[in-house]
């Protein structure tokens, strides 16, 4: 019902990419039962190859984690269906960084009516969302960085591996500068 509606509505030929073979099968059966859909495997690719393919997406419905972390770096603004608190979690965190937030929902939640004009909002909206998803991903990404390196400095610490003073904190670079 879903992808037909969004095809119907918006010209739009849905694509299930299939990230391993449960997923494949999950798939053509889906596909058969549904009519509209067209189902790529996906699990054997690169990063590379995958951001490759995404950035030629339009829009993004995903509920694997990783599917929705790539269609940010890539630029494509996604409705995350989750099954999993994960990807409500990474959906918070881009939509920290947005000015519009894009939508998710937990799957038993979805409705179609629902699903399709939020496609329709983010295909409005795409060159937009485009560019502050990769700013998103950018400004995340640096915030992953810092947890790493913090993290190893305070393991480092507690086995007493090195006796390295911890990194300064925003506040204290700012002072240090200062004076």
């Amino acid at each position: 019902e879903r992808p037909r509606a969004v095809r119907a509505e918006h010209a739009l030929t849905p694509i299930f990419l299939a990230g391993n073979p449960r997923d494949l099968r999950f798939g053509v059966r889906l596909s058969e039962r549904l009519g509209a859909l067209t189902v790529l495997p996906f699990s054997h690719e690169t990063p590379e190859r995958h951001l490759e393919l995404l950035a030629g997406f339009t829009v993004l419905w995903g509920s694997r984690l990783h599917s929705l972390a790539l269609a940010t770096l890539a630029g494509v603004p996604f409705v995350g269906l989750g099954y999993d608190p994960k990807v409500a979690h990474l959906v918070d965190q881009v939509n920290a960084h947005l000015v519009q937030p894009l939508p998710h929902w937990p799957l038993a939640e979805l409705e179609a009516k629902r699903l399709v004009a939020a496609t329709g909002t983010l295909l409005k909206g795409h060159h937009a969302f485009g560019r502050a998803l990769v700013q998103a991903a950018g400004a995340l990404r640096q915030g992953a960085l810092a947890a790493q390196e913090d993290a190893a400095h305070r393991l480092g610490r507690l086995l007493g591996l090195h006796a390295v003073p911890a990194p300064p904190t925003v506040g204290e670079s700012d002072a240090s500068q200062s004076g």
